[in-house]
C-alpha cells in the first residue's frame, strides 16, 4: 500500500501526500538510530534513509521503514519498487543487514 502511494487492491486508504510526508525527513540530521551512524532521517512513524553510504545501509536513499521490538522489521524502497518484511522473534541486527545486502545484490538494473 505504501509503495502504491496509499492504494491497496484499487482502494485508496491513504492520500498520496500523506504517504509522501510519512516518508520524508522532518528532523534534519537529528535522528541517529541506536547502534548506527548518521545518514538517517525520521518521517511520520518511520526511519528514512537519507544517505546509504554514511548510514552504512544497503537500503537506497528514500527507503523508509521501522524495526519492531523483537526483531521484526519492514521497509519500502520506492527507487527499487520493493517492499521487504522480516518476521522473526529475536534481536539480530546481523540478520537484518544480511537480508538487506542479499536483496541489494539480487537487484539487476
Amino acid at each position: 500500500m505504501l509503495l502504491n502511494g496509499g492504494t491497496l487492491f484499487g482502494n485508496r486508504l491513504l492520500g498520496p501526500r500523506t504517504v509522501e510526508w510519512m516518508a520524508s525527513n522532518h528532523v534534519g540530521d537529528l535522528y541517529v538510530p541506536k547502534g548506527t551512524n548518521k545518514g538517517f532521517g525520521f518521517g511520520f512513524t518511520v526511519a528514512v534513509t537519507l544517505d546509504p553510504v554514511i548510514a552504512k545501509s544497503a537500503r537506497s536513499a528514500g527507503a523508509f521503514g521501522w524495526l519492531g521490538a523483537m526483531g521484526a522489521t519492514s521497509w519500502t524502497g520506492p527507487k527499487e519498487d520493493l517492499v521487504a518484511v522480516i518476521l522473526i522473534q529475536q534481536m539480530s541486527t546481523e540478520l537484518h543487514h544480511d537480508v538487506a545486502n542479499a536483496i541489494r545484490q539480487a537487484i539487476i538494473e
